[in-house]
């Protein structure tokens, strides 16, 4: 049995929240000079419409353009780069800061909810330590996402304390609604507050007094997504357009579960996206797999009243999943996917389960020193899994590379790595991996307003002016577009396109000067 003086220095506020900090800079200081990459790029610094109405989400019109609607998230990134710019080890501090913060919450959210230091202890220093989290402090406009999580904790944690007081959480609300602001996964938080709510025995009347504004405050968000953004009707869209039988959607989103459990247990090839084609061969196996997930998850939840703890764990667990039902299928040019951040609360809850069985079993088997050893052995593991990991974020290339490999399905890195290619002004292997992609049955405008700019580039102007104009056809509706199209024009002795063209870029862009000064230059020529 772990002495009664562990479980003070566990319970004591500035030992809890030193010891954390130093933990987290232990963890991630090797990842604070890790360079900008992938969409760091078009979100925070090549990004010219940062603080528009249209990029905060303050304009309904510009809504109908987006696939999400999370205007905190851009707030956030808004800021960060106005405070930041292009310190890049400052983006990291700040995201690492967040989730430090994140952590501390969600132990003193078990502390207060199970009067067991020791076990949010655990369950905290494994949260930090294991590399599934890692995008959080590397990914540079992640930073709302660990805000999302810290808003939820406090949430649930002013939910919990509101017990006691018999008073109603306004601030545990306005928590929520901070954290449904980031990010669209908060949907589930019902789900999260009622298991909560369960476990601590409350009245079905105190229940329903509690979920029911929460719920409210969903319902009038959903709404407002569906009259403003497609997200939700371009899913299911997609899951009926490609006749998914019943059997098969549950074996791929099942295949999906398991991989990210396979990640908690052995955190190995853990990446920021990871996809697969949708299931048709094998689906009674995976189906199966699925079952036994789901069943186990609630047979816990049964027991809650002799494993606590570990049904408590459970719940989060299968609660946090519920978003990849859907979330899955919500970009079909990329297979169906799953992204670790989206269940950070099945994390969270794997943690409870692993913390809360390693104490149980301080109780029966093993002595405390042998226990320790365990657990210092499996903090290690977890520690060097995470160093590596925060290596592999430290250049773009290095991480498509990883990434391609890892999830081969997933047409994300090989774009980003051909953006890589491009941007380092390799310009015939950025041409070849596009190419690759509108082989493999990937046609965006990108990847064409892309092409068309290496072949600008690579002198091959009649090429450049096809892939531009398909670009167009299919919906590309940017200044870059435009401005090549001009260099193109210009190039060819075609000064009346080329004006128009310039003329056009500059008005979607007016911070593009070099469109104004080649249209000066066509004017001053005639």
């Amino acid at each position: 049995m772990l002495c009664k003086k562990e479980n003070h220095y566990c319970s004591h506020p500035f030992f809890i929240a030193i010891s954390l900090l130093i933990l987290c800079f232990i963890l991630y200081g090797n990842c604070l000079q890790n360079a900008f990459l992938m969409d760091d790029y078009p979100m925070l610094i090549f990004n010219f419409h940062i603080g528009e109405a249209g990029f905060l989400q303050l304009n309904p019109q510009a809504l109908e353009q987006q696939a999400y609607f999370r205007p905190l998230t851009h707030f956030i990134n808004f800021m960060t780069f106005s405070l930041f710019d292009k310190e890049v080890y400052k983006y990291h501090l700040t995201n690492l800061f967040l989730f430090y913060l994140s952590g501390l919450a969600f132990y003193e959210f078990l502390n207060v909810l199970f009067k067991k230091p020791l076990l949010s202890f655990l369950t905290v220093i494994l949260f930090y330590a294991h590399p599934i989290n890692g995008v959080l402090v590397n990914y540079k406009n992640a930073t709302a996402f660990s805000l999302m999580i810290l808003a939820m904790n406090l949430s649930l944690m002013n939910f919990v304390r509101s017990k006691d007081r018999e008073a109603f959480p306004w601030l545990a609300i306005l928590w929520f609604v901070i954290a449904l602001l980031c990010h669209e996964v908060v949907v589930v938080f019902p789900l999260y507050l009622m298991l909560t709510l369960l476990f601590l025995e409350e009245r079905p009347k105190r229940i329903f007094l509690l979920c029911s504004p929460v719920v409210g405050i969903l319902v009038v968000y959903l709404i407002f997504r569906l009259m403003y953004t497609a997200t939700i009707g371009n899913i299911t869209h997609q899951i009926a357009t490609h006749s998914y039988s019943v059997v098969s959607y549950f074996a791929t989103v099942s295949k999906l579960l398991w991989w990210y459990l396979e990640k908690l247990v052995i955190p190995k090839d853990i990446v920021l996206i990871w996809g697969t084609p949708v299931v048709t061969s094998g689906c009674w196996g995976w189906v199966a797999l699925g079952v036994l997930l789901w069943g186990s998850g609630v047979l816990m939840l049964r027991h809650f009243r002799y494993l606590r703890e570990i049904a408590f764990g459970a719940g989060l667990l299968l609660a946090g999943f519920v978003p990849v039902w859907l979330a899955s299928f919500s970009r079909p040019w990329f297979g169906t996917i799953i992204e670790p951040h989206w269940v950070v609360y099945s994390s969270l809850g794997f943690f409870v389960i692993l913390s809360a069985c390693f104490l149980k079993v301080a109780h029966g088997f093993l002595n405390k020193k042998m226990l320790i050893a365990i657990f210092l052995c499996l903090f290690v593991f977890y520690s060097v899994e995470t160093w590596g990991y925060n290596r592999l974020w430290s250049t773009q290339k290095g991480y498509c590379e990883y990434w391609a490999r890892v999830s081969p399905y997933n047409y994300m890195p090989k774009y980003w790595l051909a953006i890589d290619f491009f941007e380092r002004k390799n310009y015939k292997e950025a041409g070849e991996v596009f190419t690759k992609l509108l082989n493999s049955g990937l046609h965006t405008y990108d990847i064409y307003q892309n092409l068309g700019i290496i072949e600008y580039y690579q002198g091959n102007d009649e090429k450049a002016l096809a892939y531009l104009n398909k670009s167009l056809e299919m919906g590309a509706h940017n200044a870059d577009v435009y401005y090549y199209l001009g260099c193109v024009y210009m190039r060819s002795g075609e000064s009346g396109r080329a004006k128009e063209a310039f003329h056009q870029a500059f008005v979607l862009d007016s911070t593009l000067v070099d469109s104004k000064r080649r249209l000066d230059l066509l004017n001053q020529s005639k």
